[in-house]
């Protein structure tokens, strides 16, 4: 077995270090969800003639200055009902959203109709869970396919061992280095972490062979 080089115990160092400064901000600041993941209030539009929806998210901009979330919801197929959501405004603000729309999409103010909808947060442990079985599954399928092509190699469970750490690692220094840099969770976060966990199952098997 080949011996840790003083360059992979700087690097192992490091990634510990990030690791338990992801582990800290996240009990003191948790994730930074994004608008699709935060509490809010969706607000629909309907436009009869239709909408394009860079032009709902720049009127939104500039209407709703005090959100600091603002994202764009796509609510049928018809592009008739226009969803945009936020996480704070005001009544004159959403007045001014109101008649933008209005001067843009030349629709009366009768005919405008606008609906205001309580989003609920969502739990990042709700996003997480359909991952968990797929991960589990992967790893056991790959480690027992190693262990019956490898049964009389030597030093087979270290080799595993390890493998199971850099997978660990991978995942930690990835959920780390997105808590604190405060990179919003979004709907890509957790296929990304996916991404990464099989390419370093099989970068890791790869070498082992």
């Amino acid at each position: 077995m080949e011996k840790i080089t003083k360059k992979e115990k700087i690097i192992f160092s490091l990634v510990i270090l990030i690791i338990i400064a992801g582990i800290i901000t996240l009990c003191i600041n948790g994730f930074n969800k994004s608008a699709s993941f935060a509490s809010g209030t969706r607000i629909e539009a309907y436009i009869p003639n239709g909408y394009e929806a860079e032009d709902i998210i720049a009127i939104a901009k500039e209407s709703f200055n005090s959100a600091k979330k603002i994202s764009f919801d796509k609510v049928e197929k018809l592009n008739q009902v226009a969803g945009i959501k936020i996480d704070n405004y005001t009544e004159d603000e959403l007045t001014n959203f109101k008649n933008k729309l209005m001067e843009k999409y030349s629709i009366e103010e009768d005919k405008l109709e606008i609906y205001e909808i309580d989003i609920p947060t969502v739990r990042i442990s709700t996003t997480v869970k359909p991952y968990i079985f797929p991960i589990i599954l992967i790893t056991v399928l790959s480690l027992a396919y190693l262990l019956l092509r490898n049964l009389k190699r030597e030093n087979l469970i270290v080799y595993i061992a390890i493998i199971i750490l850099s997978l660990i690692a991978v995942l930690g220094l990835y959920f780390s280095i997105i808590v604190i840099s405060r990179i919003p969770f979004g709907v890509y976060t957790m296929p990304v972490a996916l991404a990464l966990y099989i390419a370093t199952l099989l970068i890791s098997i790869e070498k082992l062979k």
